[in-house]
This record gives C-alpha cells, structure tokens and sequence, in this order.
C-alpha cells in the first residue's frame, strides 16, 4: 500500500503510513458508518463526507439534492462514537448542524485529519489499482503476444536458414559439378525423325508440341513443315544459337523451368530427349508428372532415350562417372510412364529392329 501526504508524491518505502493512521482511518470509518440501503451506504455517506467539508459530490449538478435519497429516512440517531473494541471513545459527539437538519459535519479535528489524507491516498490506490488491472489485462497479454510473436518470428528463421541449408544439400547431390548439360552431346533423332513426325500427327491433340531439350532444332522444324505449330526447348546457349539460326522457335532453359512456367493442359504433345538421359530417377519421376499437367487431356507424350550400351560408347568415362543419372532401358521407361498415370504405353519402332542407340517410348494422357 502506498501513503501520499497532501500535496506529495507516492513513495512506497518512505511513505508508509504509521499504525495510528490505520487505527484513526478505522474510527472515522465507524462514526460515519451510514444506514440504511446499499444505494444510500455509498451514495449518502460520500455525500455528507464531501458536505462536511464544504465541498458539493463529485458530479453533482448545482441545485439537486445531494443527501440520501427521498425514500430513505433523513434523520439518523446521533450516537456515542465507538472505539477498536467496541465501546464509547473520547471523541465528541456528531450533532446536527445549524439550519441543515440532518445533515451532519465534522467537529473533530483529527478526524478532519484522517480523512484529508484518506482521500488522496484512495485516489493514488485507485490509480495503482487501475494500472494493475490494465497492465493484467492489456499491458500483459501483449507483451506476452509481442514475446510469443518473437520467439515464432525467430523459429521461423531457424527453420527458414535450416530449409535453405537442406535445399542447398539436395541440390549438390543432383548438380555436384556445373555445365553438366555439356557432359553429354545433343541426342539425334536421325533417320528416327520421319517415323517421331509421323506418329506425333497421329496422336497429338490441338495445342504446340514441345521438345524438351530440341538440340539444334531439327525436330521441331520438320514439325513446323509438316504445318503443326511447335517450339523447343535447350539449356545450352550456343546450341539453341544454332537451333535459332534455323527459324526455330526456342526458349533458352531447363525443361522443367520451362515447362513450369506453361499453362496448366496447354500443350498438345510433348517431346522428352536429351535431358532424359542424364537426370536421376528421382528428378525423372517429378519431370514426368509436370509433363502430365501440361499435356490437355487425351494428349501424348514421347520418350527418345539413348541405350546405355550406346551411351557407354559415345559419352566417354568423364559423364559416366559425373552425372547423376544415367540412360534408362526402354522397358524401364515403360513402368516409369505408367506409374506416372500415362496410358497406351508402348515402344514406337520402325520394324528394324536392334542395334540403333536411339528408342523411342510413348503413352498418353488420360482423358
């Protein structure tokens, strides 16, 4: 409890009020003590407090009564103030003052006293009172809020940097070494070319067919001669340069930032070659279900993958033993396209036979 003299400021270790101002706040409280209902308790006894200095209550307009209320009685017995244990005390005797019957002032000067300092200090117990409670309710809460919110800010960058350290990691597995599209020359389709064209004017529904990665274009070309509107794509500067130099519609990228950045059912075909043969099987599964959301339904795709006898022959030791991937057999790429959801799945052949280091997979989407 704080005691604040008047006029003073609040000083909770100096200002103690001493024993005897607890004892003369307990008798003025006693000779006051009002009677009669709740309403008359608080509203008639600060009342006549306030009166018995000269002062009209707080929120009183000029001109209203300020007594107790007109059903309660207006005279009260005027009786011998008691003291702590209950009997008379020495103090005087609370009389009617002149000319305000009922009305009651205060004689004694120490209760005068007690009561000028009683009232600053309820005011300053008020206002602690006050702030406490805004502080539990408000002030409180929110800086627990401001706290929590600062722990989950800072979680949040641990579990952020710890993302980015994960992702850095799993993208040295995949790419250890850089410029690894140039590990591996552009696949050729060769005197396959004809036989792709063919059945992709077969199969393809109405939207462009994308060749992903073209080489040099010459996939893509034939298909726009044959009056079917397509365009590649080539992660290789110099080798889309020359894919360019041929007329051809070409987006410098990987296949799966390109496609990526395609509409979803927007493609009326799709061509896998190159990339296919370098990639590990893991990124070969997620390319292949980008592809299905691109392809409109009913739309086919086409696998040109190197054999790995082939491969072995015409790469050399430095991309077998550098790339994460390596050529899938053709039947792998079979159980590949129908546990990615393609249907019709099936090896495009020209009835030749082995001994070509080229093949060709195909499937479709479902409708």
């Amino acid at each position: 409890m704080v005691y604040v003299a008047a006029g003073g400021t609040p000083d909770p270790v100096h200002d103690a009020p001493p024993p005897t101002f607890f004892s003369g706040l307990a008798a003025a409280f006693r000779r006051r003590r009002p009677q009669g209902s709740l309403r008359w308790n608080f509203s008639g006894a600060f009342t006549d407090l306030d009166k018995g200095f000269g002062r009209s209550a707080p929120g009183t307009p000029a001109g209203e009564p300020t007594g107790t209320p007109a059903h309660e009685p207006t005279q009260r017995p005027t009786q011998k103030p008691t003291g702590p244990t209950g009997g008379p005390t020495d103090g005087p005797v609370d009389a009617p003052a002149a000319g305000t019957p009922g009305r009651r002032v205060v004689h004694d000067a120490v209760e005068r006293h007690v009561l000028e300092r009683l009232k600053p200090w309820v005011v300053t117990q008020a206002h602690a009172v006050a702030s406490g409670v805004v502080a539990d309710a408000l002030v409180g809460p929110v800086r627990r809020f401001e706290q929590g919110l600062a722990s989950s800010v800072e979680a949040f960058r641990f579990l952020a940097a710890r993302v980015e350290a994960v992702e850095a990691d799993a993208d040295r597995r995949r790419h250890p070494v850089e410029g690894m599209d140039w590990l591996v020359p552009a696949t050729p389709f060769g005197e396959h070319i004809r036989l792709a064209v063919d059945w992709l004017l077969a199969h393809r529904s109405d939207g462009p067919v994308v060749h992903a990665e073209c080489a040099d274009g010459e996939l893509v070309a034939a298909l726009v001669a044959a009056g079917v509107p397509a365009f590649g794509i080539e992660p290789r500067g110099s080798v889309a340069w020359r894919a360019a130099e041929r007329q051809v519609d070409v987006r410098v990228g990987t296949a799966a930032d390109v496609l990526g950045e395609m509409d979803e059912a927007s493609a009326g075909a799709v061509v896998l070659s190159g990339v296919v043969d370098r990639l590990a099987v893991g990124d070969l599964v997620e390319l292949l279900g980008l592809v299905r959301r691109r392809l409109i339904p009913g739309a086919p795709v086409l696998v040109a993958g190197t054999t790995p006898d082939a491969a072995r022959a015409l790469w050399g030791p430095v991309a077998g033993d550098l790339l994460p991937g390596r050529p899938l057999h053709p039947e792998t790429w079979e159980i590949l396209l129908e546990r990615a959801g393609f249907t019709d799945v099936s090896r495009l052949t020209d009835g030749r036979g082995a001994g070509s280091a080229l093949y060709m997979v195909t499937g479709g989407r479902s409708a």
